[in-house]
């Protein structure tokens, strides 16, 4: 505990904030203070404020009808405005308090800052943290000079041991009534009058905050103490905990502290205190008994005597206590862990989306209470059709509350709250131009009843949905989709061992579908029972059992596969072989695949019965077609061209799912992940004893719902993203951060493929399965992926780590084709149970590594692959029964490969078009659409050029008469096609030049071409001259004028122009101005005079650099000159005679003693 750094840096601001405090909650404390702008905060509890203190509200710019609800209790003070809220399903009384002036809020009662007006909320919040007193005297005079109020300090307690050392201090809990500590007896001092008696608190009850199930068991004070000072003892308590009591003389204050057990407790501890609680009662009753006899004979007990017993007695009633809370707390844990399933989150601001709607949504919305309340004309229709629904059906039957509430004191019924829920669907089929639907359903707030029931009930999964559209495609079947309306309550409940009461809704009462004071007697299956679903599914498979029906004049009846009990056959009654028709049932949702007249049969007696059975209301019946058919989370569409094909597809879930990443949409990617974007080695360290810093719980959270999102994709219809999100889940609690980062790349590769999923046109083996491995891609565990496919369409995959650290790359490979003949077997066995024709052939496993196969089949293997003959050993048997059958396929056609590592662009289209997978687009699009835009791009114009060609040879011919006939040739595509491409090009080339020489003829020159050709011409005159130039400085530099003859240099004539007339006078100026500046020594009587005197004086060419210092102005022939003594020489500058100056100017020296100059120096 100490002063954080912000109040240093900003203790200006804390200045001010502090007196802002002061000025509004005189004699108020503080120890913290927050600058608070625009909060929006959960209904919530304080947990770590002080809960003797208050926090304090002063406002500096708030907007009009801004105010905090905070909740109310007996006992406090009402300040007008009551409201009340629902947490946690359940209505809490609370008042409401503007934060337009300062206010106080008590931090142990629930409360939450409330929205007013347009406009910014500012306001100083001034608290009292718990632990406060740990802070050193000095951090506290820091703080008070500051400003801070600081509350006064609490006595603390030493206790020492038997040898004098201290013992440390339990922490302490409140007691009931501040005011009192334990019950009333003489030898319990009541503190002085202004002293405050503050409790330290660690915990409202065992239960937490908040919790009902306070401990309400007296507290005597024992007649055991033990002095810690003068002036003050320690009494020794039960529940594990002490009390100071100071002298009556002295001012301290009265301390409760304990430590109370954690809840649940451990079943051993449980069991351990049961028995001392069985033992402490037996003993305690044994020696009331001879207490009695003692008391016949006139011995009675000692006032100590007594007391030992009430004591006990109050030891025995705590150890039961905590007996029953450690049961109730085991009950709330086992209820949580048993929640089926979970709320949906609702969108915010439904009714603005509403109304800014041009199109039908098409997903569902969940909708908060609170805005049905402001919206409540709007859900008023719907509240009183599902009340009407509910009462007419028979599910629910209207009595007065009391009469309730005397039936549930009876035991009659469970008296129950419920609730509503509210959201906005899409509409349904024949709702004409309707943009959505309203959909109120009220339900049972099934947590408040016993978990001691059974919930299971049978509910089809997708594996099952994929491989019924494999066999539907194979066969050229329909399929349709409906539901049953209100399905729960038409089921009795008459399986069932407790009978229900609810109380009605608030909203519902303000909704005038129901009048106040009201309540409802359960008598069929209500929404938010748990024992809902199992009695639905029970009734619900007892009518499909017991029908029969007569489908093209044969009586049929439906026979539950063993395989999935969610999945009937409809058989004829004389062959249960013959499978005529499929119905999958998710809890209320029917999909059903037949022939057309098939389907509108069973339909029939789904809706209307037969004789003696009821049918049951349900939705329009949809057929599965190009408008796709929403069920069990995915878009099922169907084609019917020279093959039957479904496709399914999650491209609305995924379009709801971008909503949330806006960033990630607005930048699509073609792969879902890269090498770049998977996590690194230490993300993904496995071994004991490796430590990681504990990541952010917010992250975590959010990689968790990323990975959650993403799985639900992978199990329905986007297996191209399976081996990014396994990694997404691998890394989502160790390192949360790289699972965002891959997350979020596979939102950009969904917003580029968002309505891509897997078509189903029933060719194929029947059944057929994939395995592929990554051999320690980490360098620790491998990484496999197996996938299975019936009748051509993938039905089952599974990408993820192998549990075991493989030796090598084959032993990884039969691992996986050892789980990929798992994972086959058991849609083989769905397969030749609805489909007993295809029965007889074996099961097809096709793996990339030639090692694999071997061992899987009959090759010996050597020593290395000795140990993995156990693991092939059922393959082996198997192959050699002739029931599976071992293929080698080459990696380019291996399916799996896009399971095991990230793959670039070009072959992951590869990989999809071997799973079958295309976008909704392209499935609804004619065969031939598709092959055109496929060849976009380069190939499209040989495409074209080809069909062209094709269309011109096809054309008829006039055919000769006469007996000749001639056979055209023979020709090759490829070949003629490339051949005239170039006769074409060389032909147009032709044409193009013929064109240019008529139109000169005919017009003659362009001006433009001539000014072209005359400053073409007076650039290479002056290029010309200016080379000429350079090459004469040149040879003269390069010549010795004294010793050796300078040879001539002839000028370079240049060339002649077609264009005559117009280059005339450049050329004739050019050959004035061009002559030669270099002369031979005989043409040139001074020349040679000079070269005579120069031999003849002994002079030398000079044929060096000169030499310059750093910072002289002196040219120098020699580096090691006198006069460069003092000059560095690293440093020395090397300088060269102009070519020109040189060829004009020649230098020489006179040789004297001897010493001559080395050239190049």
């Amino acid at each position: 505990m100490a002063i954080t750094k912000a109040t240093e840096k900003f203790n200006k601001e804390a200045i001010l904030a502090a007196k802002l405090l002061a000025i509004d909650h005189p004699g108020s404390a503080f120890t913290s203070m927050a600058l608070v702008k625009n909060a929006v905060m959960p209904i919530h509890r304080d947990s770590f404020n002080h809960k003797k203190a208050m926090n304090l509200i002063s406002p500096l710019k708030v907007a009009k009808g801004s105010c905090v609800w905070q909740e109310l209790k007996q006992g406090d003070e009402f300040k007008g405005n009551y409201c009340s809220m629902w947490v946690n399903e359940r209505e809490v009384p609370g008042q409401k308090m503007s934060a337009e002036t300062p206010a106080k809020v008590r931090p142990d009662r629930l409360h939450a800052p409330l929205r007013g007006d347009d406009g910014d909320r500012i306001v100083v919040i001034g608290y009292t943290v718990s632990k406060w007193e740990k802070l050193r005297q000095c951090q506290c005079a820091d703080l008070e000079e500051l400003g801070f109020v600081l509350p006064e300090r609490e006595p603390v307690v030493k206790m020492m041991n038997a040898d004098g050392r201290r013992r440390p201090p339990t922490p302490p809990i409140p007691e009931e009534n501040p005011g009192v500590v334990g019950p009333s007896t003489g030898t319990t001092a009541a503190p002085p009058t202004g002293a405050t008696n503050t409790v330290m608190t660690s915990g409202a009850s065992f239960l937490g905050p908040g919790s009902s199930s306070e401990s309400t068991l007296p507290r005597p004070v024992s007649e055991d103490h033990m002095d810690v000072s003068s002036g003050g003892r320690v009494e020794l308590r039960l529940k594990w905990a002490i009390k100071y009591i100071p002298d009556l003389s002295s001012q301290g204050e009265e301390v409760v502290m304990t430590s109370a057990p954690l809840l649940p407790l451990a079943h051993d501890e449980e069991e351990r205190m049961r028995s001392r609680v069985t033992w402490l009662s037996e003993f305690v009753e044994e020696e009331r008994k001879i207490k009695a006899r003692q008391a016949e004979r006139g011995e009675y007990a000692t006032q100590r005597e007594r007391q030992l017993f009430y004591k006990l007695d109050d030891a025995i009633d705590y150890m039961n206590e905590i007996l029953c809370l450690s049961h109730q707390a085991r009950e709330q844990a086992t209820m949580s862990m048993m929640k089926l399933a979970q709320e949906s989150e609702t969108t915010s601001e439904v009714e603005e989306m509403l109304q800014a709607l041009v199109e039908p949504i098409d997903t569902v919305h969940g909708v908060e209470l609170q805005e049905v309340k402001r919206h409540l004309a709007e859900w008023q229709e719907s509240i009183r059709k599902e009340i009407e629904v509910l009462e007419t059906s028979g599910t629910l039957r209207r009595l007065p509350f009391q009469e309730a509430k005397r039936l549930a004191d009876a035991g009659e019924i469970v008296l129950v709250p419920s609730k509503t829920v509210h959201t906005v669907k899409p509409p349904s089929g024949g709702s004409g131009n309707q943009l959505y639907k309203r959909k109120t359903r009220m339900v049972i707030c099934g947590n408040h009843v016993s978990n001691e029931v059974e919930v299971y009930t049978a509910a089809a999964n997708a594996e099952s949905v994929r491989v019924a559209l494999s066999l539907a495609a194979r066969r050229r079947w329909f399929g349709a989709v409906t539901d049953v309306n209100s399905a729960f309550t038409l089921a009795p409940m008459n399986e069932a061992e407790v009978k229900y009461g609810i109380t009605v809704p608030k909203v519902v009462v303000e909704a005038g579908a129901v009048p106040p004071n009201t309540a409802y007697l359960v008598d069929r299956v209500f929404y938010g029972l748990r024992e809902a679903p199992r009695l639905w599914g029970s009734f619900r498979d007892k009518r499909v059992q017991r029908a029969r029906l007569v489908v093209e004049g044969q009586e049929c009846m439906f026979l539950q596969m063993e395989t999935d009990p969610a999945v009937w056959r409809l058989v004829p009654c004389s062959d249960y072989s013959n499978t005529l028709a499929l119905m999958v049932i998710y809890v209320d949702d029917v999909m059903m695949l037949a022939p057309e007249n098939v389907i509108k049969d069973i339909y029939k007696w789904l809706t209307v019965g037969a004789e003696g059975d009821e049918g049951w209301k349900c939705s329009p019946m949809e057929w599965i077609g190009k408008v796709p058919v929403r069920y069990l989370g995915m878009d099922i569409r169907r084609k019917d061209t020279t093959c039957t094909s479904f496709h399914v597809s999650q491209g609305s879930h995924v379009a709801e799912l971008l909503m949330g990443y806006q960033q990630e949409a607005s930048r699509p990617s073609q792969v879902p992940a890269t090498k770049d974007t998977m996590p690194a080695q230490d993300d993904l360290d496995e071994e004991e004893g490796f430590e990681q810093e504990s990541p952010d719980p917010s992250q975590v959270k959010q990689a968790q719902r990323m990975a959650g999102e993403l799985l639900w994709l992978v199990t329905r219809t986007r297996p191209d993203i399976g081996y990014a999100t396994a990694h997404v889940c691998g890394t989502a609690l160790k390192n949360p951060t790289a699972a965002i980062r891959l997350g979020k790349m596979v939102m950009r590769y969904l917003a580029a493929t968002p309505t891509w999923g897997l078509t189903y046109n029933g060719i194929g083996e029947p059944v057929e399965a994939y395995s592929d491995a990554s051999f320690a891609p980490q360098g620790d565990r491998s990484f496999g992926c197996v996938t299975t496919a019936t009748y051509g369409g993938f039905a089952a995959w599974r990408m993820t780590k192998q549990p075991t650290v493989v030796l090598s790359a084959a032993e990884a490979e039969l691992v996986e084709l050892v789980n990929a003949s798992q994972q086959a077997a058991g849609l083989q066995a769905w397969v030749q149970e609805a489909a007993p024709e295809d029965s007889g052939k074996p099961l097809i496993l096709r793996v990339d590594n030639t090692a694999a196969c071997g061992l899987a089949t009959t090759a010996p293997g050597s020593w290395k692959t000795r140990h993995l003959k156990v693991k092939a050993r059922h393959l082996r048997f198997e192959t050699n029964e002739g029931r599976i059958k071992v293929v080698h396929t080459p990696g380019e056609v291996q399916v799996a490969d896009m399971g095991t590592k990230p793959v670039p662009m070009a072959r992951l289209v590869d990989l999809r078009k071997l799973w079958g997978m295309c976008s909704a687009e392209d499935f609804d699009a004619e065969e031939e659409e598709v092959v055109i835009r496929s060849l976009r791009g380069g190939d499209y114009y040989d495409l074209l050029m080809m069909a062209w060609m094709m269309m011109v040879s096809k054309i008829p011919g006039v055919k000769a008469t006469g007996i000749y006939s001639k056979k055209p040739l023979d020709y090759d595509g490829s070949v003629e096609f490339y051949v005239l491409l170039l006769v074409g090009g060389i032909a147009l080339l032709a044409v193009w030049e013929a064109l240019k020489w008529v139109m000169q003829r005919c017009f003659g020159e362009d001006e433009a071409t001539v000014a072209k050709a005359r400053r073409l011409l007076r650039i290479r005159n002056q290029a010309s001259k200016a080379l000429q130039q350079e090459l004469e400085s040149m040879s003269a530099s390069s010549s010795d004028p004294i010793n050796v003859e300078k040879p001539v240099v002839s000028t370079p004539k240049l060339a002649a122009t077609p264009l005559s007339e117009v280059s005339q006078g450049p050329m004739s100026e050019a050959t004035r101005t061009t002559r030669s500046s270099t002369r031979a020594p005989e043409d040139d009587p001074d020349l040679r005079a000079a070269l005579d005197n120069a031999r003849e004086g002994g002079f030398q060419r000079l044929r060096t650099s000169f030499v310059m210092s750093e910072h002289g102005d002196r040219l120098h022939l020699v580096a090691d000159c006198h006069g460069l003594r003092h000059a560095n020489k690293s440093r020395l500058r090397k300088m060269q005679v102009c070519y020109y100056c040189d060829g004009h100017f020649p230098l020489s020296y006179k040789v004297l003693q001897g010493r001559t100059i080395p050239e190049g120096r």
